[in-house]
């Protein structure tokens, strides 16, 4: 139960940034934060909650989200994670250069460090 937990959190998370670094829209050039708050339910339950903000600035972006297991599902799992990445804006579009993931799952921890330069990517 535990990993599949985690792979869902760790599919969730990169789906997540994969919405900033893929959405190919046009920012503006001022500097812009947004931060939001989701609640995941199973039954009109709370079992997750997640936060995330994303700053926007002239010349660069910065997108943190964290979640944790919450509500009754706590009772069986504690869990928690947070994924960041931040990079450039070129032309109006985010580039990655950094990428972040912390997991952390009762006695289980993962961290994924992803480094961007041009075409390639090199974990750490």
């Amino acid at each position: 139960m535990t990993s599949c937990v985690c792979v869902s959190m760790f599919r969730f998370a990169v789906a997540l940034i994969s919405l900033l670094v893929d959405a190919r829209l046009t920012f503006a050039a001022a500097q812009t934060k947004l931060d939001a708050t989701y609640t995941a339910t199973l039954l009109g339950l709370p079992i997750g909650q997640i936060s995330w903000t994303v700053e926007l600035q002239h010349n660069g972006f910065r997108s943190v989200a964290k979640g944790t297991i919450s509500g009754f599902l706590r009772l069986i799992l504690d869990a928690e994670g947070e994924v960041t990445a931040h990079g450039a804006l070129s032309g109006g579009k985010p580039v990655a250069s950094n990428f972040t993931l912390k997991l952390l799952a009762g006695r289980w921890s993962d961290d994924v460090r992803i480094e961007f330069s041009g075409n390639k990517a090199k974990e750490y």
